[in-house]
């Protein structure tokens, strides 16, 4: 079941410290941040696609890309300032310009730059499905040996020889996108809510988190490599 009116906020500022106006960057000769933007409008359950930012240029180039632009103060744009907050401020500027409020926020951080649409319309359609949800996370699935350590001594979660087919599957929250029920989120207090759903990602090869410089050279090359897919996913322009 689709909520009434889903809104995807794209936070896109200028002002970061370890790779500095990485939303700009290009990747396959696209901005980071405009590979968010069309994950959102190839979408058909998100109704609108509402960009957060203090440069001037980025959201110009974000309003011709389709998406509503939101100027964001300087004061909102510091490395301490959290994702509540913007979202907060957006849903502000939303109802100052007319447009009412959300029943549901789509949040793409840009740095996750290589989503599939439909996922992002099936964890909306699984939050509606779920009245108790207020959030929903996107996952991937860890096969990873996870342990502690106890004076040296490595301890393993799982009994060892390891038995795969007796496992409970361990799931990793990605980041990748994040599906609120705005009442029970934002308007609540809280950014997740008391109970979060989880959606585990088709293309799970696909997911990347750029937070240093090392990681944008994985990014590009990921780009170069899954091209066609990302221009099947209406995330690139096809090339002749």
């Amino acid at each position: 079941m689709k909520p009434k009116r889903v809104v995807a906020v794209v936070p896109a500022k200028l002002t970061s410290v370890r790779l500095p106006q990485k939303n700009l960057a290009p990747i396959e000769g696209q901005a980071l941040f405009a590979y968010s933007i069309r994950a959102a409008l190839k979408s058909t359950l998100i109704d609108e696609v509402v960009v957060s930012s203090e440069s001037g240029s980025l959201l110009a180039t974000a309003g011709a890309l389709g998406a509503r632009t939101v100027l964001r103060p300087e004061s909102l744009s510091g490395s301490k300032v959290t994702n509540q907050t913007v979202l907060a401020h957006v849903l502000d500027e939303l109802e100052q310009q007319g447009a009412g409020c959300p029943e549901v926020i789509v949040l793409l951080q840009p740095t996750h730059p290589f989503r599939v649409p439909a996922d992002i319309d099936a964890a909306i359609a699984l939050l509606g499905e779920h009245s108790g949800f207020s959030s929903i996370f996107a996952l991937r699935a860890d096969p990873r040996l996870f342990g502690h350590l106890d004076a040296q001594r490595f301890v393993p979660d799982v009994p060892l020889p390891r038995q795969r087919d007796r496992e409970r599957t361990r799931y990793e929250n990605t980041g990748a996108f994040y599906i609120l029920d705005v009442a029970k989120t934002v308007q609540a207090g809280s950014f997740f809510g008391d109970r979060i759903g989880g959606f585990a990602l088709s293309r799970p090869e696909l997911e990347i988190d750029i937070d240093e410089p090392i990681d944008l050279k994985i990014a590009r090359a990921m780009a170069r490599y899954y091209r066609h897919d990302l221009e099947s996913l209406g995330l690139l322009d096809r090339t002749e």
